[in-house]
């Protein structure tokens, strides 16, 4: 029974985390500056200009409307 109850409470918070990953991304206006880098395999990092951003940001609201959120 305590197993059971694990495994439910971490769909809830799994649940929870995308419900708030979705919301954030949808209620968004526009990307701001450092809203969005990319971190290069050598650790530095690169923030792209603003219409590079906004296809980041799109691109993350897609994959959570396709995982389901």
């Amino acid at each position: 029974m305590r197993k059971l109850l694990v495994r439910v409470a971490l769909v809830g918070a799994a649940a929870g985390a995308a419900l708030a990953v979705r919301n954030y991304l949808r209620n968004g206006v526009g990307t701001k500056p450092g809203d969005v880098q990319i971190v290069l395999d050598d650790g530095t990092t690169v923030e792209p200009d603003p219409v590079e951003a906004r296809e980041f940001a799109d691109i993350a609201r897609k994959v959570v409307e396709a995982a389901g959120g």
